[in-house]
């Protein structure tokens, strides 16, 4: 079972804000953990959630706000704070992050979609670390969306990703009795019965997003850990 996840050269790694806004040290972490993946032949996409959850305190919102103006607002003031901790962790390391706004409609849209996957080969080829997240101060049908989970999805194969990796600070997925899951091979008939209703109040995902988000990826052909 784990085979294909070690042989894995080309890897979309997706982490949520609720891990980003509670763990200052997490950036660390996933600079550490890239730049080793890249010393090993590696290619890394990023696909990180986190601008609306640090654009509010930014702005002094006492939580997330419920307004789409606010939470435009708070994504826009906290892009750029989650763009600056990317550079300073990767920067450690000697590694260039560039960011890249998506939409959905860009990902419809076949002109933009070829685009995209040039500007991230590009990025690829050049060893930088392409930092992806859904442009939420334009476009409102993101922040309803899931929280990345499904954007991470649909660039696995606009990348050719081997392997999606949906990082969370829960166990897992967990089962009637709270334990956890060890593999789903069919998710329509053996997971969305499983999945328990509930996201965290920095985020817009939870599991239920995330068994989507792994659904689609492996109808293109990618594997997907959670």
């Amino acid at each position: 079972m784990r085979s294909p996840i070690r042989s894995a050269r080309r890897i979309v790694v997706k982490v949520g804000s609720r891990t980003l806004a509670n763990d200052g040290g997490v950036f660390t972490r996933l600079a550490d953990a890239i730049a080793r993946a890249h010393e090993s032949g590696r290619s890394i996409v990023l696909v990180s959630s986190g601008a609306i959850a640090l654009g509010t305190k930014k702005l002094g919102y006492r939580s997330r706000p419920k307004e789409m103006a606010k939470l435009q607002a708070a994504a826009a003031a906290g892009q750029s704070l989650l763009m600056r901790a990317y550079e300073e962790a990767f920067g450690a390391r000697k590694i260039a992050v560039a960011q890249v706004l998506l939409t959905h409609a860009d990902l419809a849209d076949r002109t933009r979609v070829n685009n995209a996957r040039a500007a991230l080969s590009a990025l690829l080829d050049a060893r930088a670390v392409p930092v992806l997240n859904e442009n939420d101060s334009v476009s409102v049908e993101e922040i309803k969306f899931g929280d990345n989970d499904q954007l991470s999805a649909l660039v696995a194969p606009i990348v050719d990703a081997d392997l999606l990796v949906l990082l969370s600070d829960v166990p897992g997925l967990l089962d009637a009795k709270g334990e956890r899951v060890p593999e789903v091979s069919d998710i329509e008939r053996e997971a969305v019965a499983l999945v328990r209703k509930g996201k965290s109040a920095e985020g817009t995902g939870g599991m239920e997003s995330k068994l989507e988000a792994a659904r689609q990826a492996t109808l293109t052909g990618a594997h997907v850990v959670i």
